[in-house]
């Protein structure tokens, strides 16, 4: 059985959180919003019905519940309040998608019959830089009886930097026991998917460590646990995703992550990272202005001033580097 995977959508808009909602600021032209009939000073209330902006001392992004709220074909409901008519107006919009896409078929070699609640697990990942997820990079679909199976990724180009390096991993599981995997990851080129990609998966019975995109760097069965240094631990590395991008690390952040603190790296130095990273971005709709806000309160644990937010957003559109701007925020004194 065979289940798309999961399309990433555009709304095209730019927005500025208040208490009522998010107010548009502008709209980017031949995207959904615009199709839609939304205009700047319009108020998005709530999203597939659950309510956007600032309130309650916490941050409802607008990014986040169009993911959440948006059905496989790209419709989500908008509520959104009119300010050219004075009022609440309920929106069905289209959305437009923003992923790129990888698809594939996967078999085992010795064609057994797979059990009911098999599942085929198939993830791109970073190789150079393992901490950094892809957004829509993985694929969970049922894969029951004989095969082969079909899967097929929608990750966003946006979390693509071409200088890396990138690798496909599969595994056939049921519950927590790995049964099939790939001997080795596969080196993907993603900037030249236009071929479908067979894959041919082995028993992991007794065999080597095989590929399985729910374990950590490298995706080995077999991974060597590296410890924190002694001030920053697991609770701390939650504590940080959590404040950071809403959410806590997989596990094979957590094992990227403890990689890259031991090897001498600070925790700010992690911070700065997530921060720079496209997860953290996605939430600004691609607004540099509220990004570096919201850079130099999370660094400086301070309230930013027009002048350093207006310095450091010409910074980021001239360098081009979130992680070199965040770290000349971070070094700033005071």
């Amino acid at each position: 059985m065979y289940t798309p995977g999961r399309k990433d959508w555009k709304l095209g808009v730019y927005v500025q959180n208040t208490d009522v909602g998010a107010v548009i600021t502008q709209i980017a032209p031949g995207n959904a919003g615009q199709q839609a009939g939304l205009q700047p000073n319009d108020v998005i209330v709530a999203v597939g019905g659950a309510r956007i902006g600032s309130f309650d001392n916490r941050i409802i992004e607008l990014a986040d519940e169009i993911r959440r709220s948006t059905d496989a074909f790209g419709r989500v409901s908008l509520l959104v309040f009119n300010s050219r008519l004075r009022s609440l107006t309920a929106l069905a919009v289209s959305m437009n998608s923003t992923s790129s896409t990888l698809t594939g078929v996967v078999a085992t070699r010795d064609r057994a019959s797979l059990p009911y609640g098999s599942i085929l697990n198939v993830e791109l990942q970073n190789v150079s830089r393992p901490y950094y997820v892809i957004a829509g990079g993985k694929s969970n679909t049922r894969a029951e009886g004989n095969g082969p199976f079909g899967f097929e990724i929608n990750f966003d180009p946006r979390y693509i930097d071409p200088r890396d390096q990138y690798q496909l991993t599969a595994s056939i599981s049921v519950g927590n026991q790995l049964m099939y995997g790939l001997p080795q990851p596969i080196l993907v080129d993603v900037n030249n998917l236009g071929q479908q990609l067979n894959l041919l998966l082995e028993q992991a019975t007794g065999g080597p460590a095989y590929s399985n995109p729910n374990n950590s760097v490298g995706s080995l069965v077999n991974v060597v646990n590296v410890g924190y240094p002694a001030s920053f631990g697991p609770a701390q590395l939650n504590e940080l995703f959590m404040q950071v991008l809403n959410r806590a690390p997989s596990a094979r952040e957590v094992v990227a992550w403890q990689s890259y603190l031991t090897q001498g790296n600070s925790p700010n130095d992690l911070k700065v990272k997530l921060i720079a990273s496209s997860q953290f971005r996605d939430r600004f709709s691609n607004n540099d202005r509220a990004y570096i806000d919201r850079v130099i309160s999370a660094l400086k644990n301070r309230p930013s001033n027009q002048q350093e937010v207006a310095y450091y957003t010409n910074r980021l559109q001239t360098t081009g580097s979130a992680e070199l701007v965040a770290n000349e925020i971070l070094q700033k004194n005071p």
